[in-house]
């Protein structure tokens, strides 16, 4: 017997032994224990593209197609290879992750394996039929490292629309936040109220400089999507005093005070110093206290360590 890869037209394959796709439905439809050991051992003896279209088939209920993947008879890098081939679907796959029969930590470890592409596990990710919760709570997961969660969060199958969705229901949003350089603070000109060129405070140049007329002015710097950030520093300019305050605030979906008191100061730049890590979509650096001797800043400097 032969059958039809779905999505893909006029292509037929054999079904490996030791079972046709029709008895292997009808087995894995039962609810015998020699049935169950029976599906599984058919898609471990597949070949993995063999596997992916059973797992695929819509005569395989998802529960009995999650219960298959959890198995500890079928291996995870199988697993994995299964689930990366094109036969099976980011859809299919989506909805199988998510039913209940599969757990979190054994998502975890398949999603982990190199033998699933970051791009298929990014697409997967993507699709509606696996929950946000679900996503983040395999997101959060030891068996999931920080390199692997870092590296799927980040492709273009997976849209920073999701990724919001994802991050915000996660228990460690950090685990999927890059970390922000110097050059990512300085990529974007910075903008505001600032009576003079607020694009100044982070150009990378201490000769240029940047000041407010009046309390509650700012100058803002947008990092295009959410960093951590835990340090910053300031230049002054030449002949300027302690006299005037500014304070850093950070944007997540609000705005929230972050250093307060931070004084003015002459041509020379403050030490590093080092905050609570926070995640920020933008920073401000706002006038708290005015004066004319000590308004002026050349550069700020917000980024990791």
């Amino acid at each position: 017997m032969s059958y039809p890869p779905q999505g893909v037209a006029g292509i037929t394959r054999p079904i490996s032994p030791p079972l046709e796709l029709t008895e292997l439905v009808a087995a894995v439809c039962s609810e015998t224990e020699a049935s169950a050991i029976a599906a599984v051992n058919t898609v471990i003896m597949a070949s993995n593209a063999e596997a992916a279209l059973i797992l695929e088939h819509p005569e395989l209920t998802v529960a009995k197609a999650a219960t298959i993947c959890e198995s500890a008879e079928l291996t995870t890098a199988k697993a994995a290879l299964v689930f990366d081939e094109a036969g099976l679907t980011a859809d299919r796959a989506a909805s199988i992750f998510e039913h209940a029969n599969l757990t979190v930590a054994r998502t975890a470890f398949i999603f982990d394996h190199s033998n699933l592409t970051v791009a298929k596990a990014a697409s997967i990710f993507d699709e509606v039929g696996l929950s946000a919760q679900k996503a983040a709570d395999i997101f959060d997961h030891v068996n999931l490292t920080d390199e692997r969660a870092i590296a799927i969060f980040y492709h273009a199958n997976l849209s920073e629309a999701r990724q919001d969705a994802i991050r915000a229901l996660m228990t460690t949003p950090e685990k999927v936040t890059l970390d922000a350089t110097l050059p990512d603070f300085q990529a974007t000109p910075a903008t505001g109220t600032f009576t003079n060129t607020p694009e100044n405070i982070n150009d990378n140049n201490i000769g240029t400089y940047a000041w407010p007329e009046a309390v509650g002015q700012y100058a803002e710097v947008d990092f295009g999507s959410l960093f951590c950030i835990n340090q910053w520093r300031i230049y002054g300019y030449t002949g300027g005093l302690a006299t005037g305050r500014f304070k850093i605030e950070y944007y997540d979906d609000s705005w929230h005070n972050w250093v307060i008191d931070i004084p003015s100061r002459g041509d020379s730049w403050s030490s590093m110093s080092s905050e609570d890590e926070v995640l920020a979509k933008k920073i401000r650096l706002t006038c708290t206290t005015y004066e004319p001797s000590g308004r002026t800043i050349s550069e700020l400097e917000v980024y990791h360590s």
